[in-house]
C-alpha cells in the first residue's frame, strides 16, 4: 500500500486537487441520487382476474378458475391461491424470490389469448359491454410500486358528476404533464340513476311478467320519478304499485370521501425509474398552480414523499450526528486539532464517495442504504485513525514528515487492507443467497463496500499528505515499554496478568459466551420491523343487501369521532366498491356495497395501537354494522414480523368448515394474536334455476324467439340496465333490479312470468328449487381450503408462531391439512440463508487474513474474536428490548468482519516484532502498548457513530435501529475481550506451534 502513499506525496498539490475533483463530483451524486423507502423489490406475485358476469361461484369455479390454474402447471409457484365468486375469478400465485416475473406474465398472457375461446363467451364480451375493463381475464402483477405516489381529492359544492367532468378536463392533463408521471386515474363521481325494484309477490299478484316492465321503461320517455311511478302496467296497475322507484347510485358505484366531505379521488402513478420524491412534489405543485372555481379545493390525501423524506431525514441526521462524535473521540485520544480536522475531512469524503459509487450502480438512496452509510461512518474512520496515529506517533518521535508518512503506511498498511478487505468480504455470500434476504441486503452490503474502500484509498493517499500539516506539541523519544498515558498503564497491568493466567482467562471468556448462549431464549426472534405510516383503518360492514348509501351514513358516524381527534391530520373514506378490475378483486375479498374502508392518517408522534383502541371503543356504539379498527403496523401482512397466515385444506366444504372453526377458536384463546380473520367458503339459501330443455321445446317458439326468452330470464333473475329517463336537465339509466336475491320460496318463483306479449309461468319451462351454495369458493394449491389471517403482536414472534404451529399440528381431523404459511415460511427461510451467510462469511475472512498475515494459526486465533461479539451482541438486544430479527442477523454478519478489525491491529504488531527477534509475550506487552490508542479509537468511533441510528425510535427505519444495537453491543464486548483474551490464546497457541 506505500507506493499509493509515496505516488500521493509526490505531487501533493496534484493529490489535494483530484480530491477537490471528486469530492465535487461526489456531492453531485449525492444530491441527485433517487429515494426511496424500500430498495426496488420486485414481489415474486402476480393474479389473473376474470370477470365471468352473472355466474355462481360454481360455475365461475369450473369453468373459470380450474382453467387458469392449469396454466400455471409448469410455472412451479411457490403457492397457487384462488378465489371463485359471484362473476368473478381470482387467481393469484407466489414464486420464490428471484424468480423472472417478466417472463411469468408474458407467459401467462400468451396462454390466456390462447384460453379465452375456450372460456364461456360471456367472458370475451365482457370488454365490449364494460369501457372500464380493457382486458379480460387480466394479467395483473403485484408490485411494491403500483401504489400511487400522490392522492389527491377534489371537493366542492358542486354534484359529483360535475366534480369529475372538472377533474377530468382542468386537472388530470395538467399532472399527467408532470415528469415522472407514468399515469393518473380518477374515481368516484358516479352519475346517479332511477331505480327499480320489482316486488315478486306483487309481480305475482298482478300477473305481470318482468319483461314486460322492460319493454314499457325501455321504450319510454320519462321526465319525472313522478311520471315513471305512474306508468301504467296493466289494466288499473302503475309501475309505482309493483315496484320501488328511487333515484339512486347503479350497481357497482363507490362513495368516495375526504376529510368528511364528498370528493373525487385522483390517484397519481410514477414511471417505475422516476424519483418517488421528486414526482411527489412536482405534482403538489402543479396541483397547487390549479386554479380552480370558486368553492372548489384540491386537497392532499396521500403523499408518499412525506414518510420517505421524514425518514430519510432522520437518517441523514444521524449520518452528520456519528460523523461530528467520531471526530470528537480522535480529538480526545489526541488532543490535536489538525489531527482531527484531518479525521473530519476523511469521514464525509468517504460517504460522499460512497454516493457516486451508489448513483454509478443505479442503486436508490433508502432507508437500508442510508442505515449502511450511517453505520459505516465509524468505520469509516478506522482506516485513517490507524494511518494517523502511526504517522502522529513517528513525527512524535522526531522522524521528517515523508518518513514518517511512508513509514507509518508501510508499518500499519498490510494490516488495514486486511481489516478492509475482511469487512467488506462477508457481503459476497448475500449476492448468491437469493431470496428476500439478498434484495434487501445486497444494496446495504454496496454501500458499506463502496464506502470502506472509499476510507482505504482516502486512508492511504489523503491522509498521508494531509499529515504534513500536522504538529506535534512535543517531540519524544520513543522508548520501549514505556506507557504514555493512564489508559496504556493500567491495560499493560491487566495484560501481563493475562499473560500469567492463560488457562484461566480463556476458560472465564469461554464460560461468559456459553452464558450469553442462554440468555438468547429471553431475547426472543422477530423478521423484519414494521415500516408503515402511522395510520388506522376502519373497516365497516352492514348486513348484506345493504345500499351504498346506507354504507356511507355509517361511515359518517365514524367519520364524527376522526373530526375531533388532534391526533388525526386527514382521512378519506370509500363506501361501496366499483366496477372496475381492482373493484372486483375487492369484491372477491369481502367488499361490496355493503362495506366501507376509512383510512386516518395520524400524526407522526402518534401511538398507533393506542389510537385503534381508542377508536374501536367509540364506534362500538355505532349500532347496525360489523366495525374493526386496525393500525398501520397491522396492515403490513406477511413481509413483517407483525403478519400471520395459515392455510386449511380439505376434500370437502364440511371438513373443512368444522377444521377453520376449531382452528380460529383455538387461536382467539391464545395471547399475542388479534385481529383474526377467515376467508373460507360462506354458504346460503338460494333458489337455482335451471331451464327445462324439453319443455323449452315444447314451446315450439322459433330459434330468435327462444334467444329471447332466455334474455327475459336472466334480466328478471339478474336485472341490468334497460333504458334512459330525462328529468331536471340530467340524464339518467334506468336499473331493472333482479330477483334472485329477494326470492327463498320455489313456489313463488314457479309463478313468475316469463316473455310478453305472451307470458309462461317461469315452472313451466324451468326447475326450480331451494338449494344451500357457496357465495365464495376459496382454493390453496389445487385443493379447498380456507385462509385465516391476523396479526402477532408480541415480542417474540418466533415463541408465537412455534404455538400456533403446535395448535396446527394437534388439529387432527381426517382429510384435513393445516399449515403456517405468511411470515412464518419467510422468516424460516431468510434465517436459513442469513445463518448460511455468516457461515460462509466466517471462512471467507479467514482466507483474506490469512494472505495479508501470511500465517495459517494467526487468524484462526483472530477469529476467537467472533463469539466474544455474540456475548454484547446478545446483552444488547436483551437490555434494549429488541428481538433478534433479520436486520440483528445482518448486523452479526457485519460483526464477522467488523469485530477482527482490532485483533488484526493487534496481532499483526506482534507478528512483525516476533519476526525481528522479540520473545511472544515481549512482543504481545509492547504490541499492546503500541496499538491499544488506535484499537480504542477505532472501537469507540465506530460505537459512538451508531449511537444516534441505534437510539432511533422513528417506525420506519427501526430495522436501521437493531442493526445499531447489534453491532454496538457486539464490538463492546469484543473489543474488551479481545485486548485481553486474544494476547492469551495467542500465547498458548504459540506455545502449541512451537512444541
Amino acid at each position: 500500500m506505500s507506493w499509493l502513499t509515496r505516488l500521493a506525496l509526490r505531487r501533493r498539490w496534484l493529490t489535494f486537487l483530484l480530491a477537490a475533483l471528486v469530492t465535487g463530483a461526489s456531492v453531485w451524486a449525492t444530491f441527485t441520487l433517487k429515494a426511496e423507502l424500500l430498495p426496488n423489490i420486485e414481489l415474486p406475485v402476480t393474479t389473473v382476474v376474470t370477470v365471468y358476469p352473472q355466474a355462481s361461484p360454481e360455475e365461475v369455479m369450473n369453468r373459470v378458475t380450474l382453467p387458469v390454474e392449469a396454466l400455471f402447471s409448469d410455472l412451479h409457484p411457490k403457492h397457487l391461491l384462488s378465489s371463485s365468486g359471484e362473476g368473478m375469478s381470482l387467481v393469484l400465485a407466489q414464486f420464490e424470490y428471484g424468480t423472472d416475473m417478466n417472463g411469468i406474465n408474458s407467459t401467462l398472457r400468451k396462454r390466456l389469448k390462447e384460453l379465452i375461446p375456450k372460456l364461456p363467451p360471456e367472458v370475451s364480451e365482457v370488454p365490449q359491454k364494460s369501457p372500464e375493463i380493457e382486458e379480460n381475464p387480466l394479467v395483473f402483477p403485484i408490485d411494491i410500486n403500483q401504489m400511487p405516489v400522490v392522492e389527491l381529492g377534489l371537493t366542492g359544492n358542486l354534484p359529483p358528476a360535475e366534480l369529475k367532468e372538472i377533474a377530468l378536463e382542468q386537472i388530470v392533463p395538467r399532472l399527467r404533464s408532470v415528469e415522472g408521471v407514468y399515469d393518473v386515474a380518477v374515481e368516484g363521481g358516479a352519475d346517479q340513476a332511477v331505480l327499480i325494484s320489482p316486488d315478486p309477490q306483487k309481480l305475482l299478484q298482478s300477473h305481470t311478467s318482468a319483461s314486460q316492465l322492460h319493454d314499457i321503461l325501455a321504450r319510454g320517455d320519462f321526465r319525472s320519478l313522478e311520471e315513471l311511478r305512474s306508468t301504467p302496467v296493466g289494466e288499473g296497475i302503475s309501475l309505482g304499485d309493483l315496484a320501488q322507484v328511487d333515484l339512486g347510485l347503479p350497481p357497482g358505484s363507490a362513495i368516495s370521501r375526504l376529510n368528511g366531505k364528498p370528493c373525487i379521488s385522483i390517484s397519481v402513478w410514477k414511471s417505475p425509474e422516476a424519483n418517488t420524491v421528486r414526482v411527489a412534489h412536482g405534482v403538489l405543485e402543479e396541483a397547487r398552480g390549479i386554479r380552480l372555481t370558486k368553492g372548489l379545493k384540491l386537497v392532499k390525501a396521500l403523499d408518499q414523499s412525506e414518510l420517505i423524506e421524514r425518514s430519510l431525514s432522520h437518517l441523514k441526521r444521524d449520518v452528520i450526528t456519528g460523523m461530528l462524535l467520531a471526530v470528537a473521540v480522535v480529538f480526545l485520544f489526541l488532543l490535536a486539532f489538525r489531527a482531527s480536522l484531518i479525521m473530519a475531512i476523511s469521514i464525509p469524503l468517504s460517504v460522499f464517495l460512497g454516493f457516486l459509487c451508489l448513483r454509478a450502480t443505479g442503486i436508490t438512496l433508502n432507508i437500508l442504504t442510508l442505515s449502511a452509510m450511517s453505520i459505516a461512518v465509524g468505520r469509516l474512520i478506522d482506516d485513517s485513525i490507524v494511518v494517523l496515529e502511526a504517522i502522529y506517533r513517528r513525527l512524535q518521535g522526531g522522524e521528517n514528515f515523508p518518513e514518517a508518512a511512508i513509514g507509518g503506511v508501510r508499518e500499519v498498511g498490510s494490516a488495514i487492507a486486511s481489516c478492509t478487505l475482511a469487512t467488506v468480504i462477508v457481503f459476497v455470500p448475500l449476492f448468491f443467497v437469493g431470496g428476500l434476504v439478498g434484495k434487501l441486503f445486497v444494496p446495504f452490503g454496496l454501500t458499506v463496500t463502496f464506502a470502506l474502500l472509499a476510507s482505504l484509498i482516502i486512508a492511504v493517499t489523503l491522509v498521508p499528505a494531509l499529515s504534513g500539516f500536522l504538529r506535534p506539541r512535543e517531540k519524544r523519544e520513543l522508548v520501549q515499554g514505556a506507557p504514555e498515558s493512564w489508559y496504556q498503564r493500567a491495560y499493560l497491568r491487566a495484560l501481563r496478568w493475562t499473560l500469567s493466567h492463560q488457562a484461566l482467562t480463556v476458560g472465564l471468556g469461554v464460560m461468559i459466551f456459553l452464558g450469553s448462549l442462554a440468555l438468547i431464549p429471553m431475547v426472543g426472534t422477530s423478521f423484519i420491523p414494521n415500516m408503515s405510516e402511522k395510520l388506522v383503518e376502519v373497516k365497516i360492514a352492514l348486513p348484506p343487501g345493504s345500499s351504498v348509501e346506507e354504507t356511507c351514513g355509517v361511515a359518517k358516524e365514524a367519520e364524527s369521532f376522526l373530526s375531533q381527534d388532534p391526533e388525526v391530520r386527514r382521512y378519506r373514506t370509500t363506501a361501496g366498491v366499483s366496477r372496475s378490475i381492482l373493484g372486483g378483486i375487492e369484491a372477491l375479498t369481502g367488499g361490496g356495497s355493503n362495506t366501507a374502508l376509512v383510512v386516518a392518517y395520524l400524526d407522526p408522534r402518534s401511538d398507533m395501537r393506542r389510537k385503534a383502541a381508542e377508536l374501536q371503543e367509540a364506534c362500538s356504539g355505532i349500532k347496525g354494522a360489523q366495525i374493526k379498527v386496525l393500525s398501520g403496523e397491522a396492515l403490513t401482512g406477511e413481509f413483517t414480523s407483525s403478519g400471520l397466515s395459515v392455510f386449511v385444506e380439505a376434500d370437502d366444504f364440511e371438513s373443512l368448515a368444522q377444521a377453520t372453526h376449531t382452528l380460529l377458536e383455538e387461536l382467539k384463546q391464545m395471547e399475542g394474536v388479534t385481529n383474526l380473520e377467515v376467508r373460507t367458503a360462506s354458504f346460503a339459501s338460494k333458489l337455482e334455476f335451471k331451464p327445462d330443455l324439453a319443455k323449452l321445446a315444447r314451446l315450439g317458439l322459433p330459434p330468435e324467439k327462444l334467444k329471447q326468452l332466455q334474455q327475459q330470464l336472466f334480466l328478471l333473475l339478474r336485472g341490468g340496465s334497460v333504458g334512459k329517463a330525462s328529468f331536471n336537465g340530467e340524464t339518467y339509466a334506468i336499473y331493472l333490479e333482479g330477483l334472485a336475491a329477494e326470492l327463498n320460496d320455489p313456489k313463488l318463483a314457479q309463478g313468475l312470468l316469463v316473455g310478453w306479449p305472451n307470458p309462461v309461468p317461469l315452472g313451466e319451462i324451468a326447475d326450480i328449487r331451494l338449494v344451500e351454495r357457496p357465495n365464495n369458493i376459496q382454493r390453496i394449491d389445487g385443493k379447498l381450503a380456507s385462509w385465516i389471517t391476523g396479526n402477532i403482536t408480541s415480542k417474540d414472534v418466533g415463541k408465537t408462531l412455534r404455538s400456533v404451529q403446535e395448535k396446527v399440528n394437534r388439529l387432527g381431523i381426517p382429510g384435513v391439512e393445516a399449515k403456517l404459511a405468511g411470515v412464518k415460511e419467510e422468516m424460516e427461510l431468510s434465517f436459513n440463508k442469513m445463518y448460511i451467510s455468516i457461515g460462509v462469511a466466517i471462512p471467507l475472512a479467514y482466507l483474506v487474513m490469512a494472505l495479508f498475515l501470511r500465517s495459517f494459526l494467526d487468524p484462526l486465533v483472530i477469529l476467537v474474536s467472533l463469539p466474544l461479539a455474540s456475548i454484547g451482541a446478545v446483552l444488547a438486544l436483551l437490555i434494549s428490548g429488541r428481538p433478534l430479527d433479520l436486520s440483528g442477523l445482518m448486523g452479526l454478519l457485519m460483526l464477522v468482519g467488523i469485530v477482527l478489525t482490532n485483533a488484526i491491529v493487534l496481532l499483526s504488531l506482534v507478528g512483525q516484532l516476533k519476526r525481528s527477534g522479540w520473545k511472544t509475550e515481549e512482543a504481545l506487552l509492547e504490541g499492546g502498548r503500541i496499538r491499544l490508542r488506535p484499537i480504542l479509537m477505532t472501537a469507540f468511533t465506530t460505537m459512538i457513530a451508531m449511537v444516534p441510528l441505534a437510539l432511533e425510535r422513528e417506525e420506519s427505519i427501526l430495522m436501521g435501529a437493531t442493526l445499531g444495537v447489534v453491532v454496538i453491543g457486539g464490538l463492546f464486548s469484543s473489543t474488551l475481550l479481545t485486548l485481553l483474551v486474544i494476547p492469551a490464546v495467542y500465547s498458548l497457541a504459540d506455545r502449541l506451534r512451537r512444541r
